[in-house]
């Protein structure tokens, strides 16, 4: 990411070109454990120890059209506007590429999972960002979750290093939600839904950058879906991790 410009109206203008994309998921579910690694465009899915998906030797192919098609926005560049907040208020590049961070960011707090407070925040002290969720993953909620994000400076790391921490939390039961295919809506009950994160972020006064942050997000469902050839109830745990690095030239 390069900054390219300042604005007239107080906003900065980023150049983002991603030069790889990797990604490792572990999924356990009523099918059993499913592994899936993904380096660039190479895609390797497991399922119970069997490969079904190899993009590198032409295995499950069927599937390889629509996992790809997903992965190349993450492949793309453009130009991200943030304020002094952290908050990305416009997008520019390529339809994909607009597309796609437009829809994520919408429902994320700022680029980089967070945003400073208008005021100056001494040690200890917190500021709260509120994020309102109208769809979980692909379904769309009748009403909206309201997510809560309390931010927490902590004593500082060195001179010019600053460290903070966020706890990401919301709980809601019997909500209600639907999905669209094919022109088909069917109803989803999701009796339970519990999401939580954590995450530290260490910023550099003095580079006046982000230069690291790890987060460890948590979520907890059960679903029910009632289309007209039948029901079926799933339980879901999920746990992501993410890490940041800034890379100096």
């Amino acid at each position: 990411m390069t900054a390219i410009n300042t604005n007239s109206n107080g906003t900065t203008t980023v150049f983002y070109e991603p030069f790889d994309f990797e990604q490792d998921a572990d999924i356990v579910g009523p099918a059993g454990q499913v592994n899936q690694t993904t380096k660039g465009l190479d895609i390797v899915v497991k399922q119970n120890g069997i490969v079904t998906i190899d993009t590198a030797n032409n295995i499950g192919m069927a599937q390889e059209k629509d996992m790809k098609l997903r992965l190349y926005p993450f492949l793309l560049s453009g130009y991200l506007n943030f304020d002094n907040r952290g908050y990305v208020g416009s997008v520019d590049g390529d339809l994909p590429f607009s597309d796609h961070w437009q829809g994520n960011l919408k429902y994320s707090i700022g680029f980089f999972q967070i945003v400073f407070s208008t005021n100056a925040i001494p040690t200890d002290g917190s500021w709260t960002n509120y994020i309102v969720l109208n769809n979980l993953n692909a379904f769309y909620l009748d009403q909206p979750i309201i997510q809560t994000n309390i931010f927490t400076r902590g004593p500082d790391l060195t001179t010019n290093r600053v460290a903070f921490a966020m706890r990401q939390s919301s709980e809601s039961e019997n909500v209600t939600a639907y999905i669209e295919q094919s022109g088909q809506r069917t109803s989803v009950a999701i009796p339970d839904c519990v999401m939580t994160k954590d995450a530290t972020y260490v910023f550099d006064t003095q580079l006046g950058q982000l230069v690291s942050a790890t987060d460890k997000e948590k979520i907890e469902t059960t679903t029910s879906i009632v289309s007209p050839t039948g029901s079926a109830t799933r339980q879901d745990d999920v746990e992501h991790e993410d890490s940041i690095s800034l890379v100096l030239p």
